[in-house]
């Protein structure tokens, strides 16, 4: 066959566009894996309901079904998808939770229903409102309304987004300026496997003295989300750039 070296430059111009798309793709893949979820069965049929009748689809194969826990496969867009009809059908984040392999989300139902249901674990009465009224001064309005405005600058906080690392660092570094002059207390990293989330979580521990073996624990999520994108705006001021500042 003769080619003249329009077509030949054609072709090869065809074949390195077609290359550069199949390995994009296999990057993007590759950067996105897919993820074992597991799930409350019940919820996930209701969400994949509502969902269907919003004119959406959840095309998720459940894999294993174990004690009314699913466990499902699914990648970022996929779980992002899940999130945000959770949160039309039920009115929470997520309401499920990521896992390394199939093995693990097997393990993590297995070590759920081995707990003791019918352990008393605390038992407590309200009645310390003598120490918490002195304490309530130490709550400074301004000091809440900065933390909420300073966590909202980041464009996102997203789990898989570059701000929402930093985001995390700066709440490390802000708690850990909190408590330089507190030697026994301690601010840490908690990594999460990479390929779940490259986000660490931030814990802060207070060691107790007159109850030294209880553990009393206090959370909230700092990442945001928009429900609809995973690069639009997402400043989560109430998302949960507040309850981040409460325990600040």
């Amino acid at each position: 066959m003769n080619f003249s070296l329009k077509k030949l430059t054609y072709l090869l111009f065809s074949i390195a566009i077609t290359f550069l798309f199949f390995y994009s793709f296999s990057i993007s893949k590759a950067e996105n894996p897919p993820l074992w979820i597991t799930i409350d069965a019940k919820e996930l049929n209701k969400v994949k309901s509502d969902a269907l009748n919003a004119g959406s689809q959840l095309d998720f194969e459940v894999i294993a079904l174990q004690k009314g826990i699913a466990v499902v496969r699914a990648d970022d867009e996929e779980m992002s998808l899940l999130s945000s009809h959770m949160h039309d059908s039920f009115n929470k984040c997520s309401g499920f939770i990521a896992h390394t392999s199939k093995d693990a989300a097997i393990e993590s139902i297995d070590k759920t229903f081995a707990a003791n249901l019918s352990q008393n674990f605390v038992n407590y009465t309200i009645d310390n409102q003598t120490n918490i009224t002195p304490l309530l001064a130490e709550a400074k309005e301004l000091n809440i309304r900065n933390t909420i405005i300073n966590l909202s600058l980041f464009p996102n906080r997203r789990y898989n987004k570059p701000s929402g690392l930093q985001s995390a660092n700066w709440i490390k570094d802000t708690w850990t300026d909190i408590a330089q002059n507190h030697p026994n207390v301690t601010v840490e990293f908690f990594e999460h496997p990479e390929n779940v989330s490259p986000q660490p979580s931030i814990i802060l521990t207070i060691p107790g003295t007159t109850l030294p073996d209880e553990i009393v624990v206090l959370g909230g999520h700092q990442d945001s989300i928009n429900r609809f994108s995973q690069n639009d705006p997402a400043p989560g001021a109430d998302d949960d750039a507040s309850g981040i500042a409460s325990l600040t």
